[in-house]
């Protein structure tokens, strides 16, 4: 849609920064994002900038237009600001739901890890029902 137009470099970074790049944020907000995924992502949004293979390297268009760049956001620095800013907010001091979940959840895995490592037997020490509710998040809170 966007090839056939004859936007300038500039253009097709502000289109990438402004369509592409939040759609993507949006969605690595919502799950486990990989270094292959990442990699995957930079490649293609790299080669609608270029039309092809890349130019010149990727953090010379990431720098200020002052630093001799175009400021072409970078992925990898999105996504660990974001994953920051979310553990800024877990940490924060208010009650919110969401906390409550995580909370349990991660007690839940933390306890489960130390089983793990411990090297003990499972039949012996727990049976499978209390196995299952180490790993469940108790839905009997109230909101």
């Amino acid at each position: 849609m966007w090839r056939w137009r004859g936007l300038t470099l500039l253009g097709r970074i502000q289109i990438v920064k402004m369509f592409a790049i939040p759609k993507f944020m949006y969605k690595a907000s919502l799950i486990s994002v990989s270094e292959d995924l990442i990699k995957d992502v930079n490649k293609l949004l790299y080669g609608f900038i270029w039309k092809g293979n890349d130019k010149i390297k990727c953090t010379a268009l990431i720098n200020d237009i002052e630093n001799s760049g175009l400021k072409m956001l970078d992925v990898q620095s999105m996504i660990l600001s974001q994953r920051v800013m979310a553990l800024k907010r877990f940490i924060e001091d208010y009650i919110s739901p969401w906390k409550s979940i995580l909370e349990t959840l991660v007690e839940n895995l933390f306890y489960a890890a130390i089983l793990i490592q411990s090297n003990l037997d499972y039949p012996d020490l727990l049976g499978p029902h209390e196995i299952v509710q180490i790993i469940e998040v108790p839905d009997n809170r109230k909101y």
